[in-house]
């Protein structure tokens, strides 16, 4: 028996347990990268990260399905354009909810709103980990190669640097760490 798609309410429901984590981590994020002047969350879900990001007066937006005023409500497999771009985009566990014809535009949709000499804090749940809703599982290459395609390079050392700061993060989403990818442009 197929299970129940959840509704927008009961998703928001699921998301908000790991509201805290999401903030641990972003806060992890801005030690090692330091606070942005700018910060769109690609998948932002409960709005938890850009919230933080607004409390500390950064220029922030979240763009989701089940996103609410004053984030963008949005399906992330078509096209995007904010009109600005930002110093810092993070997308989290959010690539492996998005079909394999659709990625072409939700990586553009990325891609295109990061400025000159931003980062992009991504992460795409790999074959075989388990997840709500997952349709494309791939692994960390292959969206290294796809974002490589769209111009951002892989920062190896901000990488590591994030992974080894967001290990001290008490969370129960440790897959993240073999997950995450930073990228410049």
């Amino acid at each position: 028996m197929a299970k129940k798609k959840k509704t927008d309410a009961e998703m928001l429901e699921h998301l908000k347990q790991f509201d805290s984590d999401n903030r641990r981590l972003l806060f992890a994020l801005f030690a090692v990268f330091g606070v942005p002047p700018s910060m769109l969350d690609i998948g932002s879900g409960t709005g938890a990260m850009v919230d933080l990001a607004r409390w500390l007066h950064m220029d922030a937006l979240g763009v989701d399905l089940l996103a609410k005023p004053p984030d963008l409500k949005h399906d992330l497999r078509q096209p995007l354009n904010l009109g600005k771009t930002y110093a810092l985009i993070t997308c989290i566990e959010v690539a492996e909810h998005i079909p394999e014809a659709d990625s072409g535009v939700f990586l553009n949709n990325i891609c295109s709103h990061l400025g000159r000499g931003g980062r992009l804090v991504f992460s795409a749940a790999p074959p075989n980990q388990p997840g709500e809703g997952h349709v494309h599982l791939k692994q960390p290459f292959y969206w290294r190669c796809r974002i490589d395609e769209r111009g951002l390079g892989y920062d190896d050392a901000m990488t590591i640097r994030l992974r080894l700061a967001w290990q001290w993060v008490p969370m129960p989403m440790q897959w993240i760490l073999g997950n995450l990818q930073v990228f410049v442009r």
